[in-house]
């Protein structure tokens, strides 16, 4: 957006009811450009014309997708037993990552966050454990119910179906939170817990204004609260 603006004469930012990052509500306070402004998600695209869930209709130059991909495992036989729902949720995988009945057959970096590349470091030290035999994992039945349970939290609390692995919705579930309730199952090293004060500062500076976070220095620590 802050490279879009200044190239159009409108740019119009369609977003989902759960807006993680607080844009329509900078919008409505003005902290926008001009010439940007924010919209329920489409309804419909007939041909160039997009209809938005409130009703309204717009016929843009260009459409841009944000919306990310599936996951597709061909490569993996029936008898592996891994389902995909709507290109989004692979199932069963215990704490996003772990079989539940094939436990050496693990998903590294599923997990959606700001961070997934950091949380692939805990989650490689987690899978050496449960391969070398010195953790032990939950009857298949138990880690089931946990996964379960999750995805109903996530369902009731406004998640979709694809946000079923996202780790980027505050307070339950953020990025360290995943790392925290990973660590301290598998009794690992904490290996990303310096990078937690940088993207919880990105998060901060986000919520105040997307134009402008990037203009901050964000190896300045934030201020106490």
């Amino acid at each position: 957006m802050g490279d879009l603006h200044s190239h159009a004469s409108e740019v119009v930012i369609s977003l989902t009811a759960l807006d993680q990052f607080g844009v329509r509500e900078q919008y409505k306070k003005g902290l926008l450009p001009h010439n940007v402004r924010t919209t329920p998600f489409p309804q419909a695209i007939n041909g160039s014309v997009v209809t938005f869930t409130d009703g309204e209709t717009l016929e843009p130059d260009v459409i841009i997708f944000c919306t990310g991909y599936e996951y597709s495992f061909p490569f993996l036989d029936a008898s592996c037993d891994v389902t995909v729902s709507e290109g989004k949720r692979i199932q069963p995988l215990f704490k996003h990552m772990i079989h539940s009945r094939y436990h050496t057959l693990m998903f590294i970096d599923m997990v959606y966050t700001p961070i997934e590349f950091s949380i692939a470091y805990i989650q490689v030290s987690f899978a050496f454990k449960i391969l070398d035999g010195s953790l032990a994992l939950p009857s298949e039945e138990e880690m089931i119910q946990e996964t379960e349970a999750d995805y109903r939290d996530r369902m009731a609390s406004g998640q979709k179906t694809h946000h079923a692995h996202s780790y980027e919705f505050a307070l339950r579930w953020t990025p360290y939170a995943y790392c925290d309730e990973i660590v301290a199952f598998a009794g690992i090293e904490h290996l990303v817990a310096e990078t937690f004060g940088f993207v919880m500062g990105v998060f901060a500076r986000l919520f105040e204004n997307v134009m402008t976070f990037r203009d901050h220095d964000f190896l300045d620590p934030i201020p106490d609260q």
